[in-house]
C-alpha cells in the first residue's frame, strides 16, 4: 500500500512511486506471452453450459416416449431457463452486434477501464505540458511539494484503482498504457529505475539517462498534443471517421446483396497500360486497407501506373446477408464481376491481387474457373494473381495455425452461435478475440510500437487511417463464418483438395475443386 507520509515527506523516486502501487494485472509478473482473458473465458464457458442444457432440456420435452413423466418435468425448466438466463443473454448478444459493440460484458469492461485509464493519463500528462511541450520546471515543483505530490499520490491511487478492476492478464492493452504512465513518472521525477522495467530505452540509442529523458518527454508532449492515449478514439478524431484516398464510382449493375463493384478514377493525365486489376478483399475488415491514405494507398500507386483498378467492397452484412456462405463470397460475386470487368475491357488482361480472406478464398476460385473453362474448350482468361497475407493451409504443423484449430474446435459451437448471431451476423470483436491466439500479444504490440513511435508527432498523424482500420472491423456474415472455420480452418479442405464451390456445369456443381489445375 501506499505510505502516505514517506510521500508527503520527501521527493519519492520513480521506483517508489511504481512500487507504491503494488503489483496489478497490469504487471504481468507471470510471464505470460499473450493475452489471456480469464474472465471472458470463463463467461463464455458459463453461456455454453447454459445453452447446451437448455437444448438438453428441449431434446427431454420432445421425446416423452423415451423419458415419459421427466418430459413434463422439463418443459417448466426449460421455460425458466429461457426466460431467465437464455432469452436474456441472447437478447443482450444481438443488441450489441446490431449497434457495432461487443458481446463480451468483460471485454467491454476492460475498454472502459481502458479509456478511463488514457483519460487520467490525458490530464496527468497536461499538468506537466504548456505551449505544446513538456514543462521540466513545472515537473520538478509538482514532484517536490507537498501539494504536488499529494496529486500525484491521488492519481497513484486512482490507477491502481483502474488496474485492479480489469479482468485481463498478459500482454495487454492496459500493459502498454502502465509503461507509458512509469516514462511519466520518470520524466516527472527524473529519477531511473532499473533498465529493464524503464520503457522504451534502449542501451544502444540512448548513451545517458540525460538522453532518455529528453525523448519520453518529446514522446509524452507529442501523445498529449495529439490525444492519441487511447488508439480507436485517436483514430476517431484524427479521421472524423473516414478513411480512404483515392475516387471511385460503384459500377452500375454490381450491387449483389450488400456487395458492391468498385471502379477507380485512373488521373487524365496518366497513360493507360492495358492492364486491368480485380482486388477481392476480406469479408472482416474494410476494403480501404487497399486506399488508407495519400501517400499509403496501394491503389492510388496502382492508378499512378496506369492500372484499371476495380475493386470488390463486401459492405457490413445486414440481417439479410446471414444466411450468405462461401459459395456466394467466394464464387457468385466474383464470376458476376469478372463478367462486368471482361464486358468493359474486352480482350485487356486482367490480372488479381488477393488479401488476407480475400486472397484465400480467390485461389480455389480460379482453380474451379479454370476447371470450367476448360470444360467449355476455352483457355484460361486469369493469367496473374498475387497474394498477400492469404494462408490457404490450415493444419497442427508449419502452418502455425494450430493454436487458433485448437482453440475453433474446443470453444466453437455451431448451435450456440447461430442462436446468439443467427440473423444480425458475428461482430469483428468475436473475430478479434481469434487473432489475439493467431498473434499472441498483438493488441500490446500495437500499442507499445505506436507509443514507441510517437516520439514523431508526423509518425502520430501519419498512423492514424491505419489505426482506424484495425480497430474498426466489419461483422462476419454467419453462414460464412461457419464455413470458414469449418472448411478451411479445421478440415484444411482447400489445400486437401475437398473445398467444394457451386457451378453452372452441373459435373461441377457443389464438387470439390480440383487445385492442382493451377
Amino acid at each position: 500500500m501506499i505510505n502516505m507520509m514517506q510521500l508527503l515527506n520527501k521527493k519519492a523516486t520513480a521506483e517508489f512511486w511504481m512500487s507504491a502501487m503494488g503489483y496489478s494485472p497490469a504487471d504481468n509478473i507471470e510471464g505470460y506471452n499473450t493475452t489471456i482473458p480469464w474472465a471472458s473465458r470463463f463467461g463464455g464457458d458459463f453461456i455454453k453450459i447454459m445453452f447446451k442444457f437448455k437444448n438438453l432440456l428441449t431434446s427431454i420435452r420432445l421425446n416423452p416416449q423415451i423419458f415419459g413423466p421427466f418430459s413434463y418435468l422439463s418443459l417448466f425448466q426449460e421455460l425458466l431457463l429461457k426466460e431467465f438466463m437464455t432469452n436474456p443473454i441472447k437478447a443482450l448478444a444481438q443488441q450489441a452486434a446490431l449497434e457495432g459493440e461487443t458481446p463480451d460484458i468483460f471485454d467491454k469492461w476492460n475498454s472502459e477501464i481502458e479509456i478511463a485509464y488514457a483519460n487520467h493519463l490525458y490530464d496527468l500528462c497536461g499538468m506537466f505540458i504548456k505551449n505544446e511541450v513538456f514543462d521540466v520546471g513545472k515537473a520538478r515543483l509538482i514532484s517536490t511539494s507537498e501539494d504536488g505530490r499529494r496529486f500525484l499520490k491521488n492519481k497513484m491511487i486512482a490507477f491502481s484503482f483502474l488496474e485492479y478492476n480489469y479482468s485481463c492478464l498478459g500482454l495487454t492493452r492496459l500493459k502498454a498504457l502502465k509503461e507509458l504512465l512509469i516514462s511519466l513518472i520518470v520524466a516527472v521525477t527524473e529519477e531511473p529505475i532499473p533498465d529493464n522495467k524503464m520503457p522504451f530505452y534502449n542501451k544502444k540509442r540512448h548513451s545517458s539517462f540525460d538522453d532518455y529523458l529528453l525523448e519520453i518527454r518529446q514522446r509524452l508532449a507529442n501523445i498529449y498534443n495529439e490525444n492519441a492515449f487511447n488508439l480507436k478514439v485517436f483514430s476517431e478524431s484524427a479521421t472524423n471517421c473516414e478513411i480512404g484516398y483515392s475516387n471511385y464510382k460503384i459500377v452500375k449493375g454490381s450491387q449483389l446483396h450488400t456487395v458492391t463493384l468498385r471502379h477507380y478514377h485512373r488521373p487524365k493525365e496518366i497513360k493507360p497500360n492495358n492492364i486491368v486489376l480485380y482486388l477481392p478483399t476480406p469479408l472482416i475488415n474494410k476494403p480501404e486497407i487497399f486506399d488508407l491514405a495519400k501517400g499509403k494507398s496501394v491503389i492510388e500507386r496502382l492508378l499512378q501506373n496506369g492500372f484499371e483498378v476495380y475493386m470488390e467492397d463486401p459492405s457490413e452484412p445486414g440481417l439479410n446477408e446471414s444466411h450468405l456462405g462461401l459459395g456466394f463470397y467466394g464464387k457468385v460475386v466474383h464470376d458476376t464481376y469478372l463478367d462486368i470487368i471482361k464486358k468493359r475491357h474486352p480482350n485487356k488482361p486482367i490480372f488479381i491481387i488477393g488479401y488476407c480472406i480475400g486472397g484465400a478464398l480467390i485461389v480455389p476460385y480460379l482453380a474451379r474457373r479454370a476447371e470450367e473453362r476448360r470444360a467449355m474448350g476455352k483457355s484460361m482468361d486469369i493469367k496473374k494473381v498475387v497474394l498477400m497475407a492469404s494462408p490457404v493451409k490450415f493444419d497442427d504443423e508449419e502452418s502455425g495455425h494450430a493454436e487458433m484449430r485448437k482453440l475453433i474446435s474446443k470453444d466453437y459451437d455451431v448451435n450456440i452461435m447461430d442462436e446468439l448471431f443467427g440473423e444480425t451476423n458475428v461482430p469483428s470483436q468475436v473475430i478479434g478475440a481469434g487473432m489475439d491466439v493467431i498473434q499472441p500479444g498483438v493488441q500490446y504490440n500495437i500499442m507499445k510500437g505506436f507509443f514507441a513511435r510517437s516520439v514523431s508527432r508526423n509518425a502520430i498523424r501519419e498512423s492514424a487511417p491505419f489505426i482506424y482500420w484495425l480497430t474498426h472491423g466489419s461483422k462476419y456474415p454467419t453462414k460464412a463464418h461457419r464455413e470458414w472455420l469449418y472448411k478451411v480452418y479445421i478440415e484444411n479442405q482447400i489445400f486437401n483438395e475437398t473445398y467444394c464451390l457451386p457451378s453452372n456445369l452441373p459435373e461441377f456443381d457443389n464438387k470439390p475443386v480440383n487445385m492442382k489445375i493451377l
